[in-house]
């Protein structure tokens, strides 16, 4: 993720919970390493995927 303000790659996410009564958006709180700028993300699940958790056969 780029910084809107810099555009260094360098981010960490300070917080991270999902957005009310839409459980597959995930909001997030970033901020820049670089110049220390604060934004925010909604993130929307793709989709899934099945991992098998046991192998019988």
């Amino acid at each position: 993720m780029r910084c809107p303000n810099c555009g260094s790659t360098k981010s960490i996410v300070k917080e991270k919970r999902p957005v009310k009564n839409k459980p597959e958006i995930t909001r997030r709180r970033r901020e820049c390493l670089v110049c220390k700028t604060r934004w925010t993300t909604h993130e929307l699940l793709a989709g899934k995927v099945d991992i098998p958790t046991s192998h019988t056969g």
